[in-house]
């Protein structure tokens, strides 16, 4: 899944294979926003995670996420 931003006159392609979801968010402790792919979307709302977030004791997952321009 690839998305394009324009940023200060330039064009960026953001791309991610596994994941389709772009989490848009700023803490408005400065002037930035940041986009990022996510597994879950907005999961940081939610109390439980889903059970395809969770990993085994010593598991671990990898995500590719690529920035061009």
């Amino acid at each position: 899944v690839s998305k394009l931003v324009e940023v200060n006159g330039r064009q960026l392609k953001l791309s991610s294979e596994e994941l389709d979801t772009w989490a848009l968010w700023s803490d408005q402790l400065g002037d930035y926003f940041c986009i990022e792919p996510t597994l879950g979307g907005n999961r940081f709302l939610d109390a439980q995670p889903e059970a395809d977030e969770l990993l085994p004791s010593n598991g671990h997952a990898a995500y590719g996420f690529t920035i061009s321009w």
